[in-house]
């Protein structure tokens, strides 16, 4: 029990000094062939938590779901409290999926994967029910002033 909480909540530190140009490309190299190599989620998963401390993750994902959202042309407000993210990261997040969409970068298909959208539904609906009301003047959860 104790190993797996320790799991959870310690990542083992990384030194600060960097290294230089050409091994730094190498081991970048060997990382991003060794990701690519993988196809059993259960490897992937594994090699993610070997990685990745629990925040990293949490961090990833919610890059993750704010492009998809940005996909879908979900307004930066919504996008910004549904994953407590501040505007000016989901601005910027905005800003280099244009970037990437406009060079026709292949991340862009992975990011309009129907399945992600499938699974991000219920952000999008809490959306919809703020918008909706709000597109004609009404915003929920504040009172009317009549």
């Amino acid at each position: 029990m104790y190993i797996v909480l320790l799991q959870y909540t310690h990542m083992t530190p990384v030194s600060r000094y960097k290294l230089d140009p050409d091994n730094e490309a190498k081991v970048l190299e060997v990382f991003l062939s060794e990701l690519s190599r993988i196809t059993n989620n259960i490897e992937l998963k594994s090699l993610i938590s070997l990685l990745l401390s629990e925040s990293e993750k949490i961090m990833l994902a919610k890059r993750m779901a704010a492009y998809v959202m940005i996909e879908q042309n979900i307004a930066d407000s919504h996008i910004s409290q549904s994953l407590h993210l501040t505007r000016i990261t989901v601005a910027r997040l905005r800003l280099n999926y244009w970037l990437q969409k406009e060079r026709g970068d292949p991340v862009v298909k992975i990011i309009q994967n129907p399945k992600l959208s499938e699974i991000l539904k219920p952000l999008f609906t809490k959306f919809l029910k703020y918008a909706i009301p709000a597109s004609i003047g009404i915003i929920p959860g504040r009172p009317r002033v009549y």
